[in-house]
């Protein structure tokens, strides 16, 4: 039998193409098989032998302990940080914290000081998480694997739902349902460990998926709780479509059961919007006798029985194909706002978003305290407000529909949040949750009744959360200011009341210096592994050693031990900071008909960031490796792995569809290309990034470089929001490719702030020296991309591959840093090339650059596009008429001009490629 998934969100087959069908395959299935009965198996028998002492576990509280593990380990790892051998991201303290809590050595010690005590809990909760030698990088890929290809019903259409998010879906609505109604503590529990399992089988044996899956939990859960808990969890899967064969209590559990079932499959399976294309799909595949199509093939839609089974096993792989692909464009462009959904009595949806998170990270002006601050805002969305809604609020962990990005989606028992207010939520997560070092922070909440229309659920509660914003009072408080206090030497904004050494500070700013190398670099150095290796194995010194010297180490250099310190060695090098968003995400996620949809959107967002910054790291640890192995260096393995682990230690945040990182200039250039075109990628080519990239020597603010690096972003950012305005209107073809865009400015010497590099920026576009932003695309290439640019230069235009196309753009990069920081190497044969095309290019526009300013002045007026252009393009025919010796940085630049001066007429990008050129350097050239 031939089971095929629709992609509402395409999905990038092995090709590097985007499909809208794919068929489930028998990988797919052993990796559904993998999840639930090697890994998470695995974690519930850990989990009761150290929470409970025994196997099975008689303890009432043991139903719980295995709802709990199956849903958080279902879904946190999703959201761990790309980078091996980290698991202090804040979905897996979530997780360390649903698995831990009910250990008695733990709980009162660790979990209710605050986060500096929670941090110790990751020694406790590491032979839990690795002790059977699980690979977490490799479950969070069968995780995505099975979100994205198994589907919860066979049929065109409805097969756009995933069963991963139904199973989690139905027991929310089960457990909100349940709790609303009043049942106890031990029925609750019994019917989400049937709520997450009723389906658990269907991938297994699509036609009989409910015996198979009474097999597949029984396999899941036996010898772990008491055998009468085991024995009506399975009784119930076994009726969840006839709770009318039960007896007693567990009548009322599957009339739930049966409900919360057909809300989730009402609120996922659009077949209002899809079920007429299906069967225009299908006309010619069926039977003549059938007189009404779209009626027959709606009822085969939305019946169930032999018949309708053996109507769509007897249609041809490719019809099904073809009526699956047919549902997809449908449900893609169409609106659900007109379908009747259905209101569920006793479970509310909430949304939280976190208000202040600007100010609160812009506070500081220390790299390191930077960081922290990104992290804790990560750590109140993904971890303190989701503990806090279950601890007080009776949320479990399925019931978190989204966490990140400032904001919480959950649904919730609507008995249980009549005391539910953005101030006590507040009060929770500064307290005993993450405790004082948030305390500037605000929280804004709306609440709706759960609609199955997940379109008309949204729109409610972002109406009714703009309303709460727009009606914050502000807070009275006792007059406390006379003038004469001593403001917090960090933040500048709040009064100091403790001393810290020298430093006097603000409680806030206290808490977050003594957070900062617990969280943030004292941890990276110690525990991150991009390939195997610390920074503390790679470099061969401690953290407090390398501190001092944490910034040049990014930028490139080397550091030296002197003592009980290390000094940066050599010179002075560049630093950038690339800071990326997503473009009209916000449109994007509103054109979103269903719940399920609207899960897979979020978790495949920041899926697709995180792995796309994973890939980058890959790049630059290959290339790194083939290029020092070629240099004939013999430690050509660490050697990659230091330059790996300098962009791995680089990065502030990464969530959602943001992303902040520090970066060697030289590879600033080849790490934006690939993280915008592998987003774009795994997004299917639905979605896509912006980015801005400011670079200056390491020793300077690099606060001011990060206000910089926001304002260019925004800049790409509008140039990128016009092309796709101008693509839904029409006026752009959707084949000329929007896959990102980026703007960049470079300098050599002093600060970079935000206005110095939009005056740079400015002054050179005005003159028509500049084309930025600039596309990010590498799959359709044109005289805008430059990636295009880059590869002219390599000389390596003809790429058959992605990667391949990454590989020679960092190889580039590298080669032109390497040789213009050792002298030595110049004369390598096989390297050589790259680097003095790359010389020759700057050396020649920067002699056409003066000697446009001599005719058109320094000053813009309206002719000196025009001139520059004219100009430009005189002082480089002169050149290649009398280049005798074939200067390749020639070649380069006649091909760029003409692909441009063809295009845009009146542009001649000398400033953009001086700036190009000096990235590759880092620094150095």
């Amino acid at each position: 039998m031939k089971v095929y998934a629709g992609h509402v969100v395409p999905i990038r087959g092995l090709d590097d193409k985007f499909y809208d069908v794919s068929e489930v395959t028998i990988e797919d299935v052993h990796a559904w098989e993998e999840v639930f009965l090697k890994y998470i198996r695995g974690w519930l028998e850990d989990c009761v032998k150290r929470t409970f002492g025994s196997s099975p576990s008689k303890d009432p509280s043991c139903p719980r302990l295995l709802a709990d593990v199956i849903s958080t380990m279902m879904k946190a790892p999703l959201m761990m940080e790309p980078i091996p051998g980290y698991l202090l991201s804040p979905s897996m303290v979530y997780a360390f914290w649903v698995l831990t809590r009910m250990w008695s050595d733990v709980s009162k010690e660790l979990w209710s000081g605050g986060v500096e005590k929670a941090i110790k809990v990751l020694d406790h909760a590491r032979p839990i998480l690795l002790g059977r030698g699980q690979d977490l990088m490799h479950y969070r890929k069968l995780l995505l694997r099975v979100l994205e290809k198994i589907p919860a019903d066979t049929r065109p259409g409805l097969n756009t739902s995933k069963l991963y998010v139904h199973l989690l879906l139905t027991s929310a609505l089960a457990y909100c349902m349940g709790k609303s109604r009043g049942l106890d503590e031990r029925k609750l529990q019994v019917l989400r460990l049937a709520a997450l399992l009723h389906d658990v089988g269907k991938p297994l044996d699509w036609r009989n998926h409910v015996a198979k899956s009474v097999e597949v939990a029984k396999r899941i859960l036996e010898r772990l709780c008491d055998e009468q808990a085991l024995k009506d969890i399975l009784e119930l899967i076994e009726n969840h479509h006839t709770p009318d064969n039960l007896k007693g209590e567990l009548r009322v559990l599957g009339n739930i059961l049966r409900d919360a079932d057909g809300y989730a499959s009402q609120a996922d399976r659009l077949v209002e919007l899809a079920s007429d294309v299906i069967a225009e799909a299908l006309k010619k595949h069926l039977s003549s006798k059938v007189s009404d199509v779209k009626a027959y093939v709606k009822s085969m839609l939305t019946g169930s029985g032999r018949d309708v089974w053996d109507f769509w096993l007897n249609l041809s792989g490719e019809a099904l194909q073809e009526a699956t692909k047919a549902a997809v464009e449908k449900i893609r462009a169409s609106s659900t706002v007109d379908i009747p959904g259905a209101e569920v009595s006793g479970v509310l949806t909430l949304l939280l978003d976190i208000r202040g998170i600007q100010g609160y990270i812009d506070k500081s002006e220390d790299l390191a305290m930077l960081s922290t601050r990104s992290y804790m805002v990560d750590l109140v969305t993904i971890y303190a407000i989701p503990r806090v809604l279950y601890e007080h609020y009776s949320v479990p962990p399925e019931c978190v529909v989204y966490a990140g990005g400032g904001r919480v989606l959950a649904l919730a028992p609507a008995s249980e949040c009549r005391t539910l207010t953005p101030e006590s939520i507040k009060r929770e997560v500064t307290g005993s949750a993450v405790g004082k070092a948030v305390e500037s922070l605000g929280i804004s909440l709306s609440k709706a009744v759960f609609n199955t229309n997940y379109s008309v659920m949204s729109i409610e509660l972002e109406s009714r959360l703009a309303l709460a914003k727009r009606t914050i009072t502000p807070r009275e408080e006792p007059w406390k200011y006379l003038g004469f206090e001593k403001l917090c030497d960090v933040c500048s904004s709040a009064v100091a009341t403790r001393e810290e050494g020298a430093s006097k500070l603000c409680d806030e700013c206290l808490h977050l210096l003594r957070l900062s190398d617990e969280l943030n670099f004292k941890v990276k150095w110690g525990e991150l592994q991009p390939f195997g290796k610390t920074p503390n194995e790679t470099w061969g010194f401690d953290w407090k050693c390398a501190r001092q010297g944490i910034i040049e180490l990014i930028a490139g250099q080397e550091l030296e031990k002197r003592g009980d310190k290390c000094v940066p060695i050599g010179e002075m090098l560049n630093i950038a900071i690339l800071s990326f968003d997503g473009n009209l995400m916000g449109y994007f996620m509103a054109r979103t008909p269903s719940f399920a949809i609207a899960v897979e959107k979020n978790i495949r967002i920041d899926v697709s960031l995180k792995e796309a910054f994973r890939k980058a790291l890959e790049v630059v640890h290959d290339v790194v490796k083939e290029v020092e192995s070629q240099l004939g260096n013999g430690n050509a393995d660490l050697e990659a792995n230091k330059w790996a682990s300098r962009c791995a230690l680089g990065l502030l945040y990464i969530g959602g569809d943001d992303c902040q990182l520090a970066a060697p200039s030289c590879l600033a250039i080849p790490i934006a290309v690939i993280m915008c075109e592998e987003f774009y990628s795994n997004m299917g080519g639905a979605a896509s990034l912006s980015c801005g990239i400011a670079s200056a020597k390491a020793k300077y603010n690099i606060w001011s470089l990060r206000l910089a690096s926001k304002a260019l972003l925004e800049d790409s950012k509008d140039d990128m929001r016009d092309l796709m305005y101008k693509q839904m209107k029409g006026m752009l073809k959707a084949e000329e490719g929007l896959e990102g865009s980026l703007s960049l400015v470079f300098v050599d010497g002093g600060v970079l702030g935000r206005e110095p590099a939009m005056t740079l920026l400015g002054d050179a576009r005005s003159r028509g020296l500049s084309l930025q932003p600039y596309k990010a695309n590498v799959r359709l290439m044109d005289y805008r991309s430059i990636a295009r640019m880059l590869l002219l230069l390599a000389g390596s235009q003809q790429t058959t591959s992605l990667t391949q196309a990454y590989s020679e753009i960092a190889k580039l990069a590298y080669i032109v840093f390497k040789l213009s920081r050792d002298k030595d190497l110049r004369f390598h044969p096989q390297l050589k090339d790259k680097w003095e095309v790359a010389k020759r290019c700057r050396d020649t526009v920067r002699r056409i650059y003066h000697a446009v300013n001599k005719v058109t002045g320094w000053t813009p007026n309206n002719a000196s596009r025009l001139v520059s252009t004219l100009v430009a393009s005189s002082a480089l025919a002169k050149l290649l008429s009398s280049n005798e010796k074939k200067d390749e940085s020639l070649r380069f630049l006649r091909e760029v001009f003409v692909d441009i001066i063809g295009n845009e007429q009146s542009s001649a990008p000398l400033y953009d490629i001086f700036l190009i050129v000096k990235f590759l350097g880092g620094g150095a050239l």
